[in-house]
């Protein structure tokens, strides 16, 4: 395991965590609840009595319990549900296995084309997909069935209806394969921070900016807490808190080097002759 997916399990169980604290809240609440509602046992609330303002205090109480137990589990669900998520949404550039995932979706795309490719001219040359390789009987029948409706008279309108994968199949193809294609040339211009001299650091009145390519990251560090209007300038140009390291975010690259100029801009008021250093 690489420390980027180091990274992500810690992350889900982080979220793990999290929802099974709600959901023992939620349990709690909802004892707490119920032991009110054994204790009032349907008693009704004694206008006038000297019992009727703890009665309708009990009453809300066991009302914000039992929402508060509902709210916690339908956070708890959502944690679970986003935990089971994390590294399901595609490759992220900060994976150093990254290039190799990549190269092998793009072989497997690349398979897809030239396969459908093969199946179309043999079925331009013999109007039916049996005996075509590696095909099974009751996959090509199935296929066959489909080509011949469509061809019938009265039929619906469908495009390239001669074709088994019609044009449009290869035109998203090979731009998901050329979009594929393009990111690893991206990531693999990508100097190796194992051997990429280090960056010289930008230092500016009360921060500090450093280039980490071992996390894909630039650090932007206040020497104190920044107040809101700078916060909000910081996430305005792509920022991102983070927590655990008490610094702002942004992935290494171009986009980043450029919010580097564009933030200072507008913290200082000027352009700021430090930026030259990076090429900026």
């Amino acid at each position: 395991m690489n420390d980027y997916e180091t990274r992500q399990e810690a992350r889900r169980e982080r979220m793990r965590n999290k929802a099974a604290r709600l959901r023992a809240e939620a349990e709690r609440r909802h004892a707490t609840s119920d032991d009110l509602g054994r204790v009032m046992q349907g008693q009704p609330i004694l206008v006038g009595h000297h019992s009727e303002k703890r009665h309708r205090r009990d009453i809300e109480k066991m009302h914000t319990n039992t929402r508060k137990a509902i709210e916690a589990t339908d956070e708890a669900k959502r944690l679970e549900a986003a935990a089971a998520r994390v590294g399901s949404g595609g490759i992220s550039s900060d994976d150093p296995g990254a290039v190799a995932k990549l190269q092998a979706g793009l072989a497997t795309m690349e398979r897809q084309r030239d396969q459908a490719k093969q199946i179309n001219a043999y079925w331009r040359k013999h109007s039916t997909l049996r005996g075509f390789p590696d095909m099974r009987d009751d996959t090509a029948a199935r296929i066959d069935a489909t080509m011949q409706s469509q061809q019938e008279p009265g039929a619906p309108w469908v495009p390239d209806k001669h074709k088994v994968y019609p044009g449009y199949f290869f035109q998203n193809l090979g731009a998901n394969i050329r979009r594929v294609r393009d990111r690893i040339k991206e990531l693999e211009s990508r100097p190796d921070p194992e051997t990429a001299s280090p960056t010289p650091a930008i230092e500016g009145p009360g921060y500090k900016i450093t280039e980490h390519p071992e996390e894909n990251r630039i650090w932007w560090e206040f020497d104190t807490k920044p107040d809101r209007p700078t916060c909000q300038l910081m996430r305005r140009y792509g920022w991102r808190w983070s927590p655990t390291r008490v610094v702002w975010l942004r992935h290494l690259n171009n986009a980043g080097r450029d919010a580097i100029a564009y933030t200072r801009r507008a913290l200082e008021g000027k352009q700021s002759p430090g930026l030259t250093a990076l090429g900026i």
